[in-house]
């Protein structure tokens, strides 16, 4: 009956809502400049329901859980989130984006009270998401699978999967659920052993072994990106380098193999599915990658010359050069086609990525390494020289992103990442005790020396090797010759100065490698060895999580490995400037990104529209709820019957004792027991409902 009054009184207050906005829309416009501003345009459909003065607000329920969310009431947030009629998985997800974004701001502003707070709130929406993903995989695989990847019109157009990386929710990342879907997304259509797959592609950059793969099918999502069964406009050409039995089920998967029958993979099918597996994209792109870095390094070890000389930039260079220049054309490529629609946002979420960022000053170092090299005389080529090298450097890092893709490399180069960032903090305590000790030493043994800035890079200088064994204690102690002084004519022609407080410098020193060898150094290694132990506990959700980001780019790359990408490029493009032409804006559905049919009316067959996914979470969003609140009982039940025990326990001391002291003790045990059955009834009558 409450509920019931609850719901009417929701349903009466939307209808209020959505009246009395028809006058004064301007509000919803300053309630979504907020979002955009917090959410950093990522799910920029929000805005685009911003009614005019008279027209009809079309989703209130949508815009009273906004505003409970942004309020942080919970009560009235998860009310309206049940309410919802579309995406409630998403919908709780980008609730906890939201609170995420105000515990931010909350912390900037030092409301640590308020950002904790929001923190627990942003932590029980994405609970709620996991609670209602588990109900529906364990009901149906399939269609829990295409809703994490299904987009939501009334929530940006954006996917489950894709709120939840914007996020940072690890804990959904990691559940079966969206494993098992990014699994598949990886492998594409490919049937290959987990053990073995590394082989199989080593042996495929030789051999093109297609030909005798299996292929995985009768998957509804995949037959939405265009994987049919049957016969295609190319089936004139057909494989017979393998002969085997058709089609076979396991587990309600259907196998395909090539073959010459009608149901077989034909060579050209084979040849698609193989080359557009995300996994070929990467293992492709990560041997172009070290073949790039091969000729690079070849180049500057054997042919790197000043551009007077003859055959200057060399063929390998100009290799190179252009080899490069097609990932930064990739790299642009991918910043365009970011999901934000406004080029000042795609550009705020292309930088916020830590690898982005890297690539950003990779790329410029590259660039002024050649602007350079074909600028410099002959005389100051060798700055073009040690630019061309630390670039070298940054390309070999850069190799490590590809890591994550192991299991067991993705996590140690997190590690890696965060202790990176340790030892920045770090680098500020220790830089205050080199500058301390080592100006002070030179202070006293080299005492009135001329201005110069070498002056104090030979002040840090001595300090900073000391760290790592170089004493010089000669020079401290005095025991440097005249003949063996420093030959800078501008300052090092100078002895050390110990005549007089010959037991300064060298107290100085060992105070000093107290200080940073044993202090400062052990300091540095208890915070490695707490980032080690964070990350460890967590590795397997760490790596979970940040492999999306890797599949979602090997997704949506072009097929071919650079050098060759630019034709991708280049078609790309033509195909752009047609759809442009054409006035056709759709973007294509993709296995990370499907795209349903609003309701039945078009139903061919193949896919749930979003009407029956809306249905499905819907159900297991109340079969979540009644589930939750049975567990509650269950415990609050358990835990009455405990007190119920420890009162019986009670009594029977009291009963004891009262029999000792009189009757009105036991009259007092009379009442407790009274009140015991009472209770006992009470519990019988809520465990029969």
């Amino acid at each position: 009956m409450s509920y019931n009054f609850v719901s009417l009184s929701c349903t009466s207050a939307s209808l209020i809502f959505s009246v009395c906005f028809q006058e004064n829309a301007d509000v919803l416009g300053k309630v979504y400049a907020l979002l955009r501003k917090l959410t950093e345009d990522e799910y920029y459909a929000l805005y685009q329901e911003r009614p005019e003065a008279g027209k009809k607000v079309l989703d209130p329920d949508k815009h009273f859980f906004l505003w409970a969310v942004l309020l942080n009431r919970r009560a009235l947030a998860i009310l309206f989130w049940k309410r919802l009629t579309t995406g409630n998985i998403g919908a709780a997800l980008i609730a906890g984006r939201i609170l995420r974004a105000l515990s931010v701001y909350a912390e900037e502003k030092e409301e640590l009270t308020l950002h904790f707070d929001l923190l627990k709130h942003a932590d029980e929406f994405e609970n709620l998401a996991i609670g209602v993903l588990e109900s529906c995989y364990g009901a149906n695989k399939d269609y829990s699978k295409l809703a994490l990847v299904r987009t939501l019109p009334a929530w940006g157009n954006t996917t489950c999967l894709s709120i939840a990386y914007s996020a940072k929710h690890m804990n959904f990342m990691q559940q079966d659920c969206c494993q098992s879907k990014l699994q598949r997304v990886w492998k594409g259509s490919l049937l290959i052993h987990s053990k073995t797959q590394w082989l199989t592609f080593l042996v495929g950059t030789i051999l093109p072994i297609f030909p005798f793969m299996a292929f995985l099918a009768n998957d509804f999502e995949d037959e939405k990106d265009g994987y049919k069964k049957g016969t295609s406009t190319e089936s004139s050409i057909r494989n017979y380098f393998f002969r085997c039995k058709s089609v076979y089920h396991k587990k309600k998967t259907e196998v395909r193999r090539s073959g010459i029958e009608e149901e077989d993979v034909t060579f050209w099918e084979g040849m698609k599915y193989y080359y557009t597996a995300p996994i070929t994209k990467f293992f492709y792109s990560m041997v172009s990658y070290i073949i790039l870095l091969l000729l690079f390094a070849l180049f500057i070890l054997t042919d790197l010359r000043p551009r007077e000389e003859p055959n200057s930039p060399g063929t390998i260079e100009w290799i190179v050069v252009v080899w490069v220049s097609t990932l930064m054309v990739e790299e642009f490529r991918q910043l365009i086609v970011r999901e934000p629609k406004s080029l000042k946002y795609k550009a705020i979420s292309w930088f916020s990525e830590v690898w982005n960022r890297f690539d950003l000053a990779m790329y410029l170092l590259f660039a002024v390494s050649f602007l350079l090299r074909l600028l410099l005389p002959p005389s100051k080529f060798a700055t073009a020289r040690v630019m061309y090298c630390v670039t070298f450097i940054a390309f070999c890092v850069r190799l490590l992103h590809m890591g994550f893709v192991f299991k067991e490399v993705g996590p140690k180069i997190i590690m890696i990442i965060k202790m990176v960032k340790d030892l920045t903090y770090f680098l500020f305590i220790l830089i205050v005790f080199i500058a301390a000790f080592g100006v002070a030493n030179e202070a006293i043994l080299y005492p009135n020396m001329e201005p110069h800035f070498h002056l104090m890079v030979r002040s840090l200088y001595k300090p900073y090797w000391q760290l790592y064994g170089e004493l010089f204690l000669e020079e401290i102690e005095g025991l440097v010759e005249n003949e063996t002084c420093y030959e800078d004519p501008r300052f090092m022609n100078v002895c050390p100065q110990v005549d007089e407080y010959r037991w300064v410098a060298p107290t100085l020193t060992a105070i000093y490698m107290l200080v940073s060898n044993i202090l400062l150094i052990n300091l540095l290694i208890a915070m490695f060895s707490f980032t080690f132990q964070r990350v460890q506990e967590n590795a397997e959700v760490i790596w979970r999580f940040y492999r999306f980001g890797l599949i979602s780019e090997y997704q949506d790359r072009p097929t071919l490995a650079p050098p060759l990408i630019i034709i991708n490029h280049v078609y790309l493009l033509i195909i752009y400037l047609k759809n442009r032409v054409m006035k056709k804006t759709e973007k294509e559905s993709h296995s990370l990104c499907v795209k349903l049919r609003k309701d039945s009316t078009t139903d061919d067959g193949r896919l749930p529209t979003d009407e029956n996914l809306n249905l499905f979470e819907k159900i297991h969003l109340q079969n979540y709820f009644i589930k939750k609140n049975q567990q509650q009982l269950n415990s609050s039940t358990d835990k009455r019957l405990d007190t119920v025990l420890h009162e019986v326990g009670e009594i029977k001391e009291c009963m004891g004792q009262g029999s000792k002291a009189g009757p009105k003790s036991t009259d007092s045990v009379e009442d407790r027991i009274h009140k015991l059955e009472e209770k006992m009834d009470e519990m019988l009558r809520l465990m029969k409902e």
